[in-house]
């Protein structure tokens, strides 16, 4: 009886973590579908593909939450899909260097779990969501249409509030960080 009751716990286990990968996935197909991937762009991101941890560009911890998504300089010319804010987990996105247009959407803002977010040399426009100011790592520079808002207008104002530094990031690309935080900001290397 005991040993029933165990299977039974460890299937539905599993099968929380399905869905929840599930998902993740769905909102990751969204994004593809709106960043106008191409071609064999992002070919292995699909819907018969049950886990998104096995798709380019994509890692997961774990628990096969996904806590990273790293696509820069891939041509995109589409815009941000609203459905990321449903990546819980995500600790780092960087669409650096593509021609994403519209505007940042208000539930990237509302990721707890968001530390690095690069989306640098665009062409996004409108106000950055004041939470992602708060994020550790960020870059927004070269997107000419995007503003700070009333509360952050200091951060976008001043040129001498930011140092840029290149470095790459796991081999998948090279960008500028800008951290407009702070006055100064020591170079790290990951």
């Amino acid at each position: 009886m005991e040993l029933l009751l165990l299977r039974i716990i460890l299937v539905l286990a599993s099968l929380l973590t399905i869905s929840a990968t599930n998902s993740e996935g769905d909102a990751l197909l969204d994004m593809k579908l709106k960043l106008k991937a191409t071609g064999n762009q992002l070919s292995d991101w699909n819907w018969r593909q049950i886990n998104p941890c096995t798709w380019y560009s994509v890692v997961c911890d774990n628990n096969n939450s996904v806590v990273e998504v790293t696509l820069p300089s891939m041509g995109f010319t589409g815009v941000l899909s609203p459905r990321i804010g449903e990546l819980k987990h995500l600790n780092v996105l960087i669409l650096s260097e593509n021609r994403l247009s519209g505007t940042i959407p208000d539930t990237l803002a509302s990721i707890p779990s968001l530390r690095d977010i690069r989306l640098a040399y665009n062409n996004l426009s409108g106000q950055i969501p004041g939470r992602l100011f708060h994020v550790a790592h960020y870059n927004f520079s070269g997107n000419s249409h995007l503003n700070c808002g009333p509360k952050f207008h200091h951060l976008c104002a001043s040129h001498a509030s930011y140092q840029e530094s290149m470095h790459g990031h796991r081999g998948t690309g090279h960008g500028p960080t800008l951290n407009l935080k702070l006055k100064t900001m020591p170079t790290v290397d990951r």
